[in-house]
């Protein structure tokens, strides 16, 4: 998250690329060029993430076997939530199917559920990836409109959503 807003400030001081708000420029040359290559990435990250959640929420010991399932559980349905709401709200919002909002909905959905991973149930591991995906979405939204150029949504990703990750940890403790 602190990267995220980071990254936020250095992109407004560095301002936008040329032609990146043009009225004349063609919105497609700042679309992804290898949605292969986002997928694929994608699914790296989240399949690195069951480590990740499972191994630094939990010491994997014979003990936690039962807890380590309901992390890899959660992290799941949160991605998949994540993922599967940005892709309707970008389809319903810009009448388009957009493979790589769907790949950054299904981070968003991961980025959101690792600070309470452990302590959220399923049914509140669903609502945390709807939310992270209805969270990408406005903040991505947002930052077109007021002219801040993040090439990778990278602060719709991993800074508005690591503060609603931080935020549902405390809402969600069952």
């Amino acid at each position: 998250m602190l990267g995220a807003f980071c990254g936020l400030v250095g992109a407004i001081f560095l301002g936008p690329r040329i032609g990146r708000f043009d009225e004349d420029t063609n919105p497609e040359e700042f679309r992804p060029h290898n949605v292969g290559m986002v997928t694929l990435g994608t699914l790296i990250l989240w399949f690195g993430w069951y480590g990740f959640n499972g191994g630094s929420a939990l010491g994997a010991t014979g003990d936690n076997s039962v807890a380590i399932q309901v992390v890899c559980m959660n992290t799941t349905l949160s991605a998949a939530a994540g993922g599967l709401t940005t892709f309707l709200l970008i389809m319903l919002i810009d009448k388009i199917e957009c493979v790589s909002s769907l790949s950054n909905g299904l981070l968003a959905g991961l980025v959101a559920i690792t600070a309470g991973c452990d302590s959220s149930n399923s049914f509140w591991s669903l609502g945390i990836g709807f939310m992270a995906g209805c969270i990408f979405v406005g903040t991505s939204k947002l930052l077109k409109i007021l002219k801040v150029d993040d090439p990778l949504d990278a602060f719709a990703v991993h800074g508005a959503n690591g503060l609603w990750g931080c935020i549902a940890s405390g809402l969600t403790r069952v």
